[in-house]
């Protein structure tokens, strides 16, 4: 036996798992189910966004404990997340020492004050720019992100500001070609990448985004103005504002968007 450590996506790892691996013949799919569930462990990263696939391995998990006979031992699943769905007896948190290193210190205890406000649709864009520059003219705000629900949303705020003599505004969401893309993020993490070199003679810079950078994006922020969401999403976005901890507090404004047409709330959520 072999021990091997496989990085996969959700969706190449849960087909396995169920018997159906894709690009497979009907042979060979029992071969990597076996493989997949049975005497494995599982780390899934960023586990609030893959929740079914948890729930699957955890009644995986469950079948193989009651099983009259067992195969193997069941799936182990570790969720990895800021932002838990539910809690849980086992948690592995941060413990004393942790809290009292310097770096993890900075980061978790600089204050993030928040204001929130209410705009209409048609107020929604313009308010949502104006906000951004106006965080621009406090002193050493140099980066500002303004994170929305929606690809229309951001499209619209970001057509307000490019252009500006002086700013430099770049969009991003989910929709653009993976080509676009790499060339967006190669100019963007030189200007708001948490590790990046912070040079006070730099251009102003608003990224204008949609959740696309809730997730594996270690950007940081200077100011934040961002739509109302869940808290859970909220907590993911003000984890870019000032990610580490370099300045002695930070601001962010949440704008609540009301609806015209329907009290419901957003579908998106």
């Amino acid at each position: 036996d072999t021990p091997a450590l496989v990085v996969s996506t959700v969706d190449q790892a849960g087909s396995r798992l169920l018997f159906q691996g894709y690009g497979m013949s009907e042979y060979a799919r029992p071969v990597h189910a076996g493989l997949t569930g049975c005497d494995s462990a599982f780390v899934l990263d960023e586990a609030h966004l893959s929740q079914p696939f948890a729930q699957t391995l955890q009644r995986a998990a469950r079948w193989c404990a009651i099983a009259q006979v067992p195969v193997a031992r069941p799936p182990v699943l570790v969720q990895v997340t800021a932002t838990p769905a539910a809690a849980s007896k086992t948690v592995v948190t941060l413990d004393k020492a942790d809290w009292s290193h310097p770096e993890i210190k900075n980061r978790t205890s600089r204050p993030k004050l928040v204001a929130l406000q209410e705009a209409t649709e048609q107020e929604f864009a313009p308010r949502a720019a104006n906000a951004a520059r106006d965080f621009l003219q406090q002193p050493n705000v140099q980066v500002v992100g303004v994170i929305v629900n929606r690809v229309q949303a951001a499209r619209d705020i970001f057509n307000r500001l490019r252009g500006i003599p002086g700013l430099d505004a770049f969009l991003l969401t989910g929709r653009i070609r993976p080509f676009d893309r790499e060339a967006l993020l190669s100019q963007l993490l030189t200007r708001c990448h948490a590790t990046r070199q912070r040079d006070p003679n730099s251009r102003p810079t608003i990224i204008v985004a949609t959740q696309t950078i809730e997730v594996g994006a270690n950007l940081d922020f200077d100011a934040l103005v961002t739509e109302s969401a869940p808290l859970s999403a909220l907590k993911q976005r003000l984890g870019r504002l000032n990610r580490l901890g370099l300045r002695d507090s930070a601001q962010a404004l949440i704008l609540h968007r009301l609806s015209d047409k329907s009290p419901r709330p957003d579908p998106i959520y």
